[in-house]
């Protein structure tokens, strides 16, 4: 998403753009998104500088490390960026939303706290209640 500073009238200027996970490359093995990742943007600026509020949602498709269930959690995100304008007509903030879309990954992806995973032996799911294996 790029701002033309010189577009910016004094009242600011929206801005919105749907984007593609995939051709931002956003995408994981366990980590997917369910519909276009919208963004809605707000640029103000004074003569020095440029302030942008922006608005990121969309829902997360997860895949749980332990148990390999699919869930979705929504991505609600507000932003505040701020930026030195040094002569700069245009100011692209692309990088900026991936980062903030990013920053919202979890470290290890769980559909909760006290999941139980897959038995190693023969792969039902724990959750549901115990197998019939034998634990050694």
């Amino acid at each position: 998403m790029k701002i033309r500073v010189n577009e910016i009238p004094a009242s600011g200027l929206a801005l919105s753009e749907s984007l593609d996970a995939i051709a931002w490359e956003l995408n994981r093995e366990d980590i997917n998104f369910s519909q276009p990742i919208k963004v809605k943007a707000y640029a103000t600026r004074d003569k020095e500088n440029l302030f942008v509020e922006i608005e990121i949602n969309s829902v997360f498709i997860f895949t749980c490390s332990r148990c390999l269930r699919e869930f979705r959690v929504p991505l609600e995100k507000s932003v505040k960026l701020f930026f030195q304008l040094k002569g700069n007509n245009i100011i692209d903030i692309s990088n900026d939303i991936r980062e903030e879309i990013i920053l919202n990954y979890p470290i290890k992806v769980l559909c909760s706290e006290d999941c139980k995973g897959l038995c190693p032996i023969c792969g039902k799911d724990l959750n549901e209640g115990q197998c019939d294996c034998q634990s050694e």
